[in-house]
């Protein structure tokens, strides 16, 4: 365990000179960070969203043995803490938009010998994927099976050669698939790319106009651009482009998290309420709208 403070309020900007101590780099490395690059992958989120999602914390001591007296409730309830990855775990970088804080790095994740830590194995599959739509693949992707690979030549022949586009809605579910495993997954710089490759496709001008829309929205959450997602989202989901639960968990908690970033939470909240009808099981159904819910609902 590495911890990394001050008594100060004051943000903590990291050097890259951490990189130069001995004692440092390999414990890092073992899990992606290489580079300053790959804190991002694995934070969390900040102040803003905890102090909303979580309250602001209990401290434990001597006097009030707060983790002795409910580890065993805990335990025998069998909950835990991972709920709280969940702004770092959703397909939409929830955390990033809200914190105003774009993970904008240049250079390629780190790779991981011997494994890979949380979302940074997410980060590599990413760097392969874009490789792939851009016929350079630079290492063999031993995490792809013949499905996976199936599913990336159809986006191919449906987004960039357009021989599939007859077929639009019933491959939709393999383009919001790819959107899942990049979007949030990697660096707004590592992935624009492939999203203008999409975009300045003849085959974009030939959809209709729902589905652009949802290649514009998948550009946009992957720049981190609130204020284009909010608007964007606002519009599909009053055109009724939510069309399945696939759909609805990147349309929702993009829109919903971009509109808390530019300041109307009362257009998030309604917006989760309409569209999410179990807004009231979200805490134990579905985390990320748990806490944008509660963030919503804070003026």
């Amino acid at each position: 365990l590495i911890v990394i403070a001050r008594a100060s309020s004051e943000r903590i900007v990291l050097s890259p000179r951490l990189f130069e101590l001995s004692s440092l780099v390999a414990p890092l490395k073992r899990i992606g960070i290489g580079h300053a690059g790959d804190f991002a992958s694995h934070r969390i989120g900040g102040q803003r969203i905890f102090n909303a999602w979580v309250g602001a914390g209990i401290v434990n001591s001597d006097y009030y043995p707060y983790l002795s007296l409910n580890a065993p409730r805990t335990r025998y309830t069998q909950r835990d803490a991972k709920v709280l990855l969940a702004p770092r775990t959703d397909p939409v970088p929830v955390a990033e938009i809200i914190d105003s804080r774009t993970w904008s790095a240049t250079e390629a994740p780190t790779v991981v010998i011997g494994g890979d830590y949380f979302r940074h194995g997410m980060a590599l599959q990413g760097e392969d994927i874009v490789n792939f739509f851009a016929g350079t693949p630079r290492r063999t992707a031993q995490w792809m099976n013949a499905s996976q690979l199936a599913s990336l030549h159809a986006v191919s022949d449906l987004l960039l050669s357009c021989e599939r586009l007859p077929e639009i809605a019933l491959l939709w579910d393999e383009v919001m698939k790819l959107a899942g495993n990049t979007v949030s997954a990697m660096s707004a710089a590592r992935q624009q790319k492939l999203w203008q490759a999409f975009l300045a496709s003849p085959c974009y001008s030939k959809m209709a106009p729902v589905y652009q829309d949802w290649l514009q929205l998948f550009a946009k959450t992957a720049a981190r651009d609130a204020k284009s997602v909010a608007e964007i989202g606002q519009r599909m989901l009053g055109n009724g482009a939510l069309r399945s639960p696939a759909q609805g968990a990147f349309l929702l908690p993009a829109t919903a998290s971009s509109l808390i970033a530019v300041g109307d939470n009362a257009a998030a909240e309604a917006a989760i309420r309409t569209y999410w009808p179990n807004h009231d099981r979200a805490a134990y159904e579905w985390p990320v709208m748990d806490m944008l819910l509660k963030l919503a609902r804070t003026r």
